[in-house]
């Protein structure tokens, strides 16, 4: 071999041999789950599935994990994978309808290198062009330039109705021509081969006719007779448009909220005039169109009946609104519903009108975030909606549309499927969409019958169709019940999975969450129930936990089997209690859920379900600090700490504390049992009332482990005093209360100049009767020349109280109540947002050189209709400022909109 070739083969082998990065590097790791259709929505579900996988990387093989809505494992296989693979094909099969998810995870002999996660769901039929109207609706924004591929799922779903909109602004750029966007024009078209209307926004200014600098061309609303006829040949040009076909349409959006500025300034007068101009034009181009109006945020009844005094109800087919929940549980929004039924007739003579919610949906929050202690997760959205609508339908509100129909900027997690770019798949499913899917079947036809009596935190509506019965129901808390009933019926859960469930002497029994179950079949009035489940509410993570069944049966059922998710834990031998015999189990722990679980379970007797429910627990670490930490006077600041554990004692050693800027360590070595709260008393020094603290404790348990909690405090007390409301503060103490100087300022348009461009205090005062404050408010510029729910945009104190505290369990029965206190052009006005002034709120409030100077007596009444004083509340303000142009800014002190943000106030207390 000559010399040239041994050179050669050196250096070949020698690239050969190279460590990386010096030849090629192989391709990371990594898993893209395909979809087999539009969104992984299978109707029926084909088994087995068969998804496309790409993989790359170099691994041996892929396993997978197929989890239900309940997040319980339903399937899982493992794949071989030949050195190289590129694809390769995931098989399984949906057994039953509802959501689920599909883990998989790329691995290297035992070593996971890639994960990825996918969203699919499987519904029943539901054939949306035989239904010839449906109450159902989503709103999207294909007239924000969306892809109109997603329309289908929507149809699938079984939505008769989208809300859209291309607005103003976009369709006449340059003035006198109006075209359609192309895309929207897709969308549209692509709606209507699906069968589904279209509920039209006919929405927002245009800066070619209102070209303020101040404001967004959006939020011009018109405010004269030209403006109001520029707006109409908007109007009349999409009605011309879209008149070949059922169109339907909604004037304006949001007027009240923050859509409608400058002069108009969400003005009723000027909305009932715009209605009135535009209204009858639409109907002369075609006089089949069904024209809603309002679209008010949430359901004011003083602006709402502004609005239909001034006549805006003679012109419109039917009146929309959006309520949304935020983080209030759905069932508040019933009294206000029929309200607004009731205003609907004042100014109808006597008669209804269609009621239209035409966006409302739920944010989703963590636990704590606002205040709450249950977080509203993905499965917490889904059961809401359902809460929500059934509710709404309960009160003959005639269509609902959630917002939003997929994920989408500003809103990443209120869509009932994915964004486009999602890596859970394209227009993946979520839970919520399966759950409204659900719903859509099972009350499609359906009309609300009654409402069963029963207990405050059960609610069962039942629902029929010629002598077809279908009952929805759930529990505020966790509650056993039974319906009398001597025939089965079927159980249908949220997801869509359908069980028989047989009576047993003569009664249905089932345990009842937050969560709601359908029931289709006759059943009646709610009798003693036969079985209890007492079970844990929180739970420490990965732990096992206890459990037990009480079984009050007699004669008592046969061949009992518990099946708890995919769990079938061994049932001891029962102890008697009574007439009851009582199973006694352990449950092991949830691996892999973090924040909550929902677990289905059902009683078997002889292979047939005689008892059926879902659990719901809050997962928490082994010991936690509460994230509300408060003070106890001035002098004591208080920490609760909890033992989430069900088997296991915890020590805490110690406790190292910074308030003030003071640091503090304190030795304590106490005991938690399992499953207990204790309170402790920690001293601090120098504290003032009417003062935000930030404080940071950190609890360390005998092992070495450290528990945290970092808030905001305050102590606040409120003394008791007779005031008399005249304007005068000569009977008030003065010495302590809010320093707004102190506050946090809120830049909305201009910057603050110093104090006497806003500041001032706040004070209070109780007696049996009323809640007094009052406020010296510095502002150099005074501007108020609004009137009624309006009054926010000028001068003007809003404040929110509540009897609940931030440390409050559950979902909040009810929010804030928000007042706004304002020297109106009409005089000095305090009422509840949305509602009118009671006759029984003082009020007086006088402008005094540079000064504004507020009193109120507010009725304890008039919150949550106490009777009494209440002894601890929380409290919250904003002090907003105008200078004659638009609302400016705000001092905030608390937050109105969050429980967490909001502060401890005491009665009859002193500092």
């Amino acid at each position: 071999m000559s010399l040239s070739i041994k050179l050669c083969l050196v250096l070949l082998l020698g690239l050969i041999l190279l460590p990386l990065p010096a030849r090629a590097q192989e391709k990371k790791a990594g898993i893209t789950v395909g979809q087999a259709a539009l969104g992984n929505v299978f109707v029926p579900s084909p088994n087995p599935i068969s998804l496309p996988v790409d993989l790359s990387g170099r691994a041996d093989s892929l396993s997978w994990e197929l989890f239900n809505g309940w997040n319980v494992l339903v399937a899982h296989g493992k794949i071989p994978l030949t050195p190289g693979a590129g694809k390769t094909t995931v098989q399984m099969t949906l057994a039953t309808p509802g959501f689920y998810v599909l883990k998989s995870s790329l691995l290297s002999g035992n070593t996971i290198i890639a994960k990825a996660v996918t969203n699919l769901a499987a519904l029943t039929p539901y054939d949306l062009g035989q239904v010839a109207d449906n109450p159902f609706g989503v709103d999207t924004h294909y007239g924000q330039n969306w892809d109109p591929s997603s329309v289908p799922l929507f149809a699938t779903m079984g939505a008769k109705f989208l809300r859209d909109g291309s607005d103003w602004g976009v369709v006449e750029v340059q003035k006198g021509v109006m075209k359609i966007p192309a895309s929207f024009q897709r969308a549209m078209n692509l709606a209507n081969a699906q069968h589904i209307h279209v509920l039209q926004t006919l929405a927002f200014g245009n800066n070619l006719y209102y070209p303020d600098p101040a404001l967004p061309s959006y939020q011009a609303a018109p405010y004269t007779q030209e403006g109001y006829d520029q707006y109409t040949r908007y109007c009349t040009f999409i009605v011309d448009h879209f008149k070949d076909r059922p169109e339907f349409f909604e004037m304006w959006n949001e007027y009240n909220g923050d859509f409608a500025q400058g002069p108009a300034a969400g003005r009723p007068e000027i909305y009932a005039a715009m209605i009135k101009t535009a209204c009858p034009a639409i109907k002369k181009v075609n006089p089949k169109a069904f024209v809603v109006g309002l679209s008010s945020v949430g359901i004011p009844p003083d602006w709402i009946g502004e609005t239909f005094k001034q006549g805006a109800l003679n012109d419109l087919d039917g009146v929309s609104f959006h309520p949304y929940g935020y983080s209030l549980a759905p069932e508040i929004m019933e009294p206000s519903l029929a309200k607004l039924h009731a205003l609907v007739r004042q100014y109808n003579h006597g008669q209804d009108k269609s009621l239209w919610s035409t966006e409302g949906g739920w944010y989703l929050i963590k636990s704590g975030q606002l205040g709450n202690r249950e977080p509203i997760t993905d499965f917490v959205q889904a059961e809401y909606l359902v809460r929500a609508w059934t509710v709404m339908l309960s009160q003959n509100v005639s269509h609902m549309f959630w917002y939003l129909g997929r994920d989408f900027g500003a809103f990443p997690n209120m869509g009932l499927v994915t964004s486009d770019t999602d890596p859970r798949g394209k227009y993946a499913p979520k839970p919520i969409y399966v759950a409204y899917a659900t719903l859509i079947r099972q009350l499609t036809g359906f009309t609300i019958a009654r409402r069963e009596k029963s207990p405050a935190d059960i609610y069962d509506y039942v629902f029929t169709k010629g002598d077809n019965q279908c009952s929805v129901l759930w529990s505020r808390s966790p509650a056993d019940i039974a319906l009398a009933g001597t025939d089965p019926v079927t159980v249908t859960d949220l997801f869509g999975a359908a069980t028989t469930l047989y009576p047993v002497n003569g009664s249905l029994n089932l345990h009842l969450t937050q969560a709601p179950v359908y029931i289709s079949g006759k059943t009646g009035p709610l009798v003693l129930p036969l079985f209890h489940l007492q079970i844990p509410a929180t739970l420490a993570k990965n732990q096992a936990f206890p459990a037990e069944l009480s079984v009050s049966a007699n004669p008592a059922p046969s061949s009992l089997t518990f099946l708890y998710g995919s769990q079938q834990p061994k049932m001891e031998s029962p102890m008697q209690k009574g007439n009851a015999s009582v199973f006694p189990f352990r449950l092991d722990p949830r691996p892999g859920v973090e924040e909550e679980i929902w677990t289905p379970f059902k009683l078997d007797s002889d292979g047939k379900a005689i008892f059926l429910g879902s659990h719901h627990a809050l997962l928490f670490d082994p010991v936690t600090a509460d994230r509300f930490p408060r003070l106890k006077g001035l002098d004591v600041l208080l920490e609760s700490i909890t033992n989430n554990s069900r088997g296991n004692a915890a020590i805490i050693k110690s406790i190292h504390y910074v308030i003030n800027k003071e640091t503090k360590e304190l030795a304590v070595n106490q005991e938690l049992a399992p499953g207990s709260t204790h309170d402790f008393q920690l001293p601090v020094d120098h504290l003032q009332p009417f003062t935000l603290y930030p404080v940071s404790i950190v609890a360390t348990l005998d092992n070495g482990t450290q528990v945290t909690a970092t808030n905001d405090v305050s102590y606040n007390p409120v003394p008791r005093h007779t005031i008399r409301v005249d304007g005068s503060l000569d009977d008030w103490d003065l010495s302590h209360g809010i320093d707004l100087d102190h506050a946090t300022y809120v830049k909305l348009k201009e910057p603050r100049r110093d104090a006497k461009d806003l500041g001032g205090k706040i004070y209070f005062a109780a007696d049996d009767h009323n809640l007094y404050m009052a406020a010296v408010i510095e502002d150099d510029v005074f501007f108020q020349n609004y009137t009624g729910a309006n009054v926010w945009r000028g001068d003007s104190v809003q404040i929110a109280i509540t009897p609940l505290m931030p440390w409050t369990a559950g979902e909040w029965p009810a929010g804030p109540h928000e007042f706004e206190i304002a020297l109106t052009p009409k005089g000095p006005s305090m009422a509840e947002a949305g509602k009118l002034q009671r006759p029984d709120v003082k009020i007086a409030i006088k402008r005094q050189g540079t000064q504004t100077i507020y009193e109120a007596a507010l009725p304890w009444t008039d919150i949550d209709g106490v009777k009494g004083p209440l002894p601890q509340f929380s409290w919250a303000t904003y002090v907003n400022d105008n200078d004659g142009h638009w609302r400016k800014g705000y001092l905030q002190w608390g937050d109105i909109k969050t429980l967490s943000g909001m502060q401890p106030f005491y009665f009859n207390s002193k500092p």
